[in-house]
């Protein structure tokens, strides 16, 4: 448990496709009802808006509708971007130098094998945005089952490297967009829950890019940020008692605490992005040489960083933090 954590600000809802693959087949089932922007967007404190929390745009000059800023057929879900002619838009920081994470909910009839998102590489300079950019940038996904309107437990997650491709589009003072489309293997089999899509690299030019995930006119018109290390954080009151006093605390003086709910010493833990999906089930890719071959596991506790493995893995094991298909993928593009 993190102290202190923020509690999660609500957006409007982000741009995305969620799609069984890549191939021309499969018809769109549905996107959600568009809803009115205004009055889902908080007032946002201005501690908030120095770090880069998300941007605001008053859509001016026109935009062209091409087929990078269209759900393809084979979409699933289908959240396409606002356009810059909008009256308003919102870019939100999701990437893991900021601390800032944003997730979105979702409802599809199959299993998720691609996604497709649009967004922005910007450099915070601590009082302006500027463009940036990465030679080839990689992003989080993360799957998480829904609790009570609200991310639950992590189901899936996946490190990639996308393929970006510029829109054409321009946004916040001449900003392009881009649309980034990843493969997931395997697919993700979580149907109804919630996608946070987040930056985990570092570089760029002409400093270490940020992604921002631009805010879409369908769905249900919102989305979440989060502001600490993970989804699942809480913030509630406590009260301390000090045994042994110390002469120099005075009212008024802060501090920070630890506090251990449950320990577990014996057990054997592994990284949650070691964890993946296969066949439903969770798996772990072993590396036996210079080879890769997937063993599902059987998981107990876990939290944001690490997962209790009770079957399935031995002391010592060495296993993979992302998918090697799509790490050898990578290497061949390089």
């Amino acid at each position: 448990m993190s102290p202190s954590p923020t509690s999660p600000r609500h957006h409007a809802a982000v741009a995305v496709a969620l799609l069984l693959g890549l191939g021309p087949t499969v018809q769109s089932l549905a996107s959600g009802g568009a809803l009115g922007l205004a009055w889902l967007w908080p007032a946002v404190a201005p501690a908030d808006r120095d770090a880069g929390a998300s941007g605001q745009g008053d859509g001016a000059a026109p935009g062209l509708r091409t087929s990078l800023v269209e759900c393809g057929p084979d979409s699933i879900l289908a959240r396409p971007p606002h356009l810059p002619n909008a009256p308003i838009y919102y870019a939100h920081t999701s990437d893991a130098a900021s601390e800032y994470r944003v997730a979105d909910d979702y409802t599809v009839g199959a299993d998720i094998c691609a996604v497709q998102f649009w967004g922005f590489e910007a450099l915070w300079t601590g009082s302006v945005w500027l463009e940036c950019q990465e030679s080839a940038p990689v992003f989080e996904l993360a799957f998480y089952a829904d609790n009570g309107g609200s991310p639950g437990a992590l189901v899936a997650s996946y490190l990639v490297t996308p393929t970006r491709q510029p829109t054409g589009l321009l946004y916040f003072n001449n900003r392009p967009l881009n649309l980034y489309t990843a493969e997931l293997a395997p697919c993700c089999p979580l149907r109804r829950g919630w996608l946070s899509i987040r930056g985990v690299s570092i570089g760029g030019v002409p400093g270490d890019c940020w992604f921002q995930w631009l805010s879409s006119p369908a769905g249900d018109g919102a989305a979440l940020q989060y502001r600490g290390m993970g989804l699942s954080e809480k913030s509630f009151p406590a009260r301390a008692t000090l045994k042994n006093l110390d002469p120099r605390l005075r009212p008024g003086m802060s501090s920070s605490a630890e506090v251990i709910i449950e320990s577990e010493p014996k057990a054997l833990m592994i990284p949650a992005r070691a964890s993946f999906v296969h066949n439903g089930k969770p798996a772990v890719y072993v590396q036996r040489g210079q080879e890769f071959s997937i063993r599902p596991i059987e998981v107990g506790k876990r939290n944001d960083n690490d997962i209790v493995v009770l079957k399935g893995l031995r002391e010592g094991e060495m296993v993979a933090l992302e998918n090697p298909a799509e790490a050898a993928k990578r290497a061949r593009k390089l």
